[in-house]
């Protein structure tokens, strides 16, 4: 029991890890294709930046919990498509938190609207592997 508390513990650590990294890469690479593209809309510029918090978010996380032994694809195919989309989700609901939670007469925030996007990017993807992970492995031990 010890052991697989230390293993849901260390994948969920380092989910965060990957999930923060590759959500700031996609953080980057949003701002990178929003000026690529010519874009000059704040929506577009928000709507990039999601989905590439989110997506890096999910892929991050999806990497830590990976196990490709004793899984069928489509298990690995689902559990990346549910990382990916509450990456995405995440990213909007942290973005959305992160520019109403300041009050606008007299505080600024010391960290960045679109850093809440990357944070609440990670905390949906690792909480949605975390619960899929956590359900494979009762699937697993009650057979």
């Amino acid at each position: 029991m010890r052991a697989v508390i230390l293993i849901i513990a260390g994948r969920t650590g380092l989910g965060i890890l990957f999930a923060l990294a590759f959500s700031m890469v996609g953080v980057g690479a949003g701002v990178f294709v929003y000026v690529a593209s010519g874009a000059v809309s704040k929506t577009t510029l928000e709507a990039m930046l999601f989905i590439g918090a989110g997506l890096g978010a999910g892929l991050g996380a999806s990497l830590a919990w990976l196990q490709l032994e004793g899984n069928a694809r489509s298990i690995l195919i689902l559990t990346t498509l549910v990382a990916l989309l509450m990456g995405v989700g995440g990213a909007w609901a942290g973005y959305e938190y992160g520019a109403n939670r300041e009050i606008e007469c007299c505080a600024t925030s010391e960290v960045g609207t679109f850093s809440y996007a990357a944070f609440g990017a990670t905390f949906a993807a690792n909480a949605a592997v975390l619960f899929l992970g956590i359900a494979r492995e009762i699937i697993t031990r009650t057979r």
